[in-house]
């Protein structure tokens, strides 16, 4: 044990580089400024309420302590000057401060994963910036979240705030994370999210499965670098891809199992006959399963990329404008839909997987009113109207 005064540590640090304690039982851990220790990992502390670091220490790079009973991040971290991983999990903390953590210029990962988190404080120091690179606040208990929290930021590269309870985000402010390239917000209750304020420039992967989501977050198109957009398990009626074409480099959205009827643009749809086209011009997997698609138009698409792409468990009746569309198309589910394609005896069948099967080679008159080139091999698919 590391207590009272932390004598133990100071004897270990003499033979050995790192401490682990399977389980701590005082409630007060003491770290010497002078102990030579760099790693110290407790792995049940149930009882410990506090660190204390008694003056200056250099050389401890790294910190775990799992299933404590600390409310608070102690601000004797800040003595810790050498400190460059800090993980702080399964316990009971229910605030994070920075200013606790200030001042320790290696501190590169924080994680606080399973804790009971349900306030972010906002630093009162405008020129405050922290150096850390990835930070983990998953599996907490956050509704609210001011991005105004993050802007000492300066050198994040990945946020997770996956399996909290988040209802709301705003940024009152425009704010700059210039290296921030992963977000994740997986499995929280956001019904909007608005980042027109968010200055982001090197994001290239945000993830808002499991969310309430009923519209694609506002000033998406600010993402320009993003290249994978995961929105599934939402609440999404519409699809407009045309909001997305300014993101040029994307290259996976999944858009599955929500409430998805229209697939924007749909030229089909058009009394008009101006029907303005979208790119996306390195987008190769698109996911759209386990929606309500009815009908789907490809025929304003260009995605030139595109290799895999998922319409199954739909209410499909329609495919229009598929043959020779995609060119480097490798995969095509279409499977459990309302489509009928008809054997060459003229046997009406339903086919789970409509392209998959050997379609005719030879000049079969189909005995409905829609048929398909086979995307990808020779022959034609008669489907029904």
């Amino acid at each position: 044990m590391l207590y009272p005064d932390g004598e133990i540590a100071q004897m270990l640090s003499g033979i050995a580089s790192g401490a682990t304690y399977h389980v701590f039982y005082g409630n007060t851990l003491r770290i010497p400024a002078n102990c030579n220790l760099k790693v110290i990992i407790l792995k049940f502390a149930p009882q410990l309420q506090t660190i204390k670091v008694s003056g200056t220490n250099n050389v401890l790079h790294a910190l775990h302590v799992h299933e404590s009973a600390m409310r608070r991040i102690p601000t004797s971290l800040r003595h810790l000057q050498g400190l460059q991983t800090l993980l702080l999990k399964k316990g009971v903390l229910r605030t994070f401060s920075l200013e606790n953590l200030e001042g320790i210029r290696n501190l590169t990962t924080v994680g606080l994963r399973f804790n009971m988190l349900r306030r972010l404080e906002p630093s009162k120091d405008s020129q405050l910036i922290m150096p850390i690179e990835d930070l983990d606040l998953s599996y907490n208990q956050l509704e609210f979240v001011d991005m105004e929290f993050f802007i000492p930021f300066k050198r994040l590269q990945r946020l997770q705030l996956n399996y909290n309870q988040i209802k709301q985000i705003i940024a009152t402010n425009s704010f700059v994370l210039p290296l921030l390239h992963y977000m994740d917000l997986d499995n929280n209750e956001l019904k909007q999210l608005n980042v027109s304020k968010w200055n982001v420039l090197k994001l290239d992967v945000l993830m808002l499965d499991n969310n309430n989501l009923s519209q694609l977050p506002i000033g998406i198109d600010r993402f320009t670098s993003l290249l994978s957009l995961y929105l599934s398990h939402n609440q999404l009626t519409t699809l407009d891809l045309r909001e997305l074409e300014p993101l040029q480099k994307l290259r996976r959205l999944q858009v599955f199992n929500n409430q998805l009827h229209t697939v924007q643009p749909n030229c089909q749809a058009l009394q008009n006959n101006i029907c303005q086209r979208v790119s996306l011009p390195t987008l190769n997997h698109l996911d759209l399963h386990d929606n309500k698609l009815t009908s789907i138009d490809f025929n304003s698409w260009d995605l030139p990329e595109l290799r895999m792409l998922d319409l199954s468990t739909n209410q499909l009746k329609r495919v229009l404008n598929l043959n020779k569309k995609f060119l480097k198309l490798k995969e095509l589910l279409m499977h459990h839909n309302d489509i009928y394609c008809l054997v060459r005896n003229g046997t009406k069948k339903d086919y789970n997987m409509v392209f998959d099967v050997q379609a005719a080679t030879d000049n079969t008159t189909c005995l409905s009113n829609s048929s398909f080139p086979h995307p990808y091999e020779q022959g034609v698919t008669c489907c029904n109207d």
